[in-house]
């Protein structure tokens, strides 16, 4: 009876720790590659010409130089490591290697990516990403579909940057974690609020953060997508649900700033106008484009319309034309009275602080998108990267902050292992091995 007991509670353990082990190593974020961490870089000016299988694993970069991000140059501040490129069609290479123990431990993988300009990223010699224009966050997204290319051991990261336009700004930094996979939002939130999975810009060019898409849901006047107006095109955003939902309001304002010509059309009503559309069909035309500090636009149904996607596009004549665009869309599947994008309270809820030039570009320069057949200029190159981990001079390197499944908590599989040949052993003494005999 004693060795029946003894074998139970023998196997019960061994099973919680293996469980217990395998939960918390999965559930656990790590950080795989810090923010401002060490690269090794090359930069082409020296002859013109990119090393060969430079983006590949095992590569010689020892030659290289290295220093911490972010790199940057005149054009930014707060950057680490200057690199002053000026003509058009430098390249730079950035090489960086970094450690994972169980790649299958990691359910999601997030990328912060501080770059300017045109990057090209390489994971141990598959190219898994390319960027146009610049971004001048750190802010992560998702970057799950290079999680196939990890190995266990040594992973090699490459970055190839372009610098295509006149703007003469350079700027680079890279983080990155494994985790769990983030939850999948609901197609309608508990505030009627409807929330989409994609949103396609038709029309408009990818350059830069004035075009960010992610612009369209951050709720700011200031920040919008757009610009560039191209009265022969169509150009406009196209909104896709997670699933069908039955729409009944939206709102839609457009970027301006108070006290400033570009706040509202002439008579004070409108810049332009937009034509909705839900799935194919025209659900509303000619709605003003209206700047949140005059109240926006909102359209509601009095029959809810089934979709899954929302077109928005632009519509005749704009007043501000360089100006074209959406700031901010709110999608409903139950209709409010008060507008759905207030600003923070307190905060004034239009244009820059007090004592800042309220417009955007330089006086007398566009502000977006150049004339056709023109490079394109960078507008916002005195942005530094915005990041929780704030870097300096010091000697430390990205090697160093390159932590594995184990740092980060739950057991490792080498101590399971050990304490379940442990626990075989103990087992097979008591049931096998016969206790000394009385005489």
């Amino acid at each position: 009876m004693k060795k029946t007991v003894s074998l139970v509670l023998s196997v019960f353990m061994i099973l919680s720790l293996v469980t217990m082990g395998a939960f918390s190593v999965s559930a656990e974020e790590v950080t795989l590659i810090e923010a401002g961490s060490e690269w090794s870089y090359y930069d082409t000016r020296e002859d013109d010409t990119l090393p060969e299988n430079w983006n590949t694993t095992g590569f010689d970069v020892s030659a290289w130089e290295k220093s911490l991000a972010p790199f940057g140059n005149s054009w930014s501040s707060g950057h680490n490591t200057s690199i002053e490129q000026g003509e058009v069609g430098i390249q730079v290479c950035f090489v960086k290697t970094f450690e994972v123990s169980d790649p299958a431990a990691f359910e999601a993988l997030y990328l912060g990516f501080y770059y300017d300009e045109n990057p090209v990223v390489y994971l141990n010699g598959v190219e898994v990403l390319t960027k146009s224009g610049y971004n001048t966050s750190l802010a992560e997204f998702d970057f799950t579909d290079a999680k196939e290319h990890l190995v266990k051991g040594t992973n090699t990261i490459a970055v190839l940057m372009k610098n295509a336009s006149t703007g003469y700004g350079f700027n680079f930094d890279l983080s990155l974690k494994g985790g769990a996979a983030a939850e999948p939002l609901p197609a309608i939130n508990e505030d009627g609020t409807i929330n989409f999975v994609s949103i396609e810009k038709v029309g408009f060019s990818d350059f830069g953060n004035v075009n960010k898409v992610e612009n369209l849901l951050d709720g700011d006047v200031n920040s919008c997508s757009g610009s560039g107006r191209n009265m022969d095109a169509e150009q406009g955003f196209i909104f896709t649900i997670i699933e069908e939902v039955e729409i009944t309001q939206i709102y839609l304002q457009c970027k301006g700033y108070e006290d400033n010509v570009q706040t509202s059309h002439e008579d004070g009503v409108t810049f332009g106008y937009y034509d909705i559309y839900i799935g194919d069909e025209l659900v509303a035309d000619d709605v003003p484009a209206v700047s949140a500090m005059d109240g926006g636009s909102t359209v509601t149904f009095e029959n809810p319309i089934k979709g899954t996607t929302i077109k928005v596009m632009l519509d005749g004549e704009w007043y501000a034309s360089n100006w074209a665009n959406l700031a901010d869309i709110v999608v409903r599947n139950e209709a409010v009275e008060e507008d759905p994008v207030d600003p923070p309270s307190g905060e004034d809820p239009v244009g820059p602080p007090s004592g800042e030039d309220p417009v955007d570009p330089p006086s007398g320069e566009d502000p977006v998108d150049p004339p056709s057949g023109e490079d394109p200029v960078d507008p916002d190159k005195d942005e530094t990267p915005s990041t929780d981990n704030e870097t300096t001079g010091d000697d430390t390197t990205g090697d160093d902050n390159t932590d594995t499944a184990e740092d980060e908590g739950g057991f490792p599989i080498w101590i399971i292992v050990v304490i379940g040949v442990v626990a075989a052993v103990i087992i097979v003494a008591v049931l096998f091995i016969p206790g000394k005999k009385k005489d």
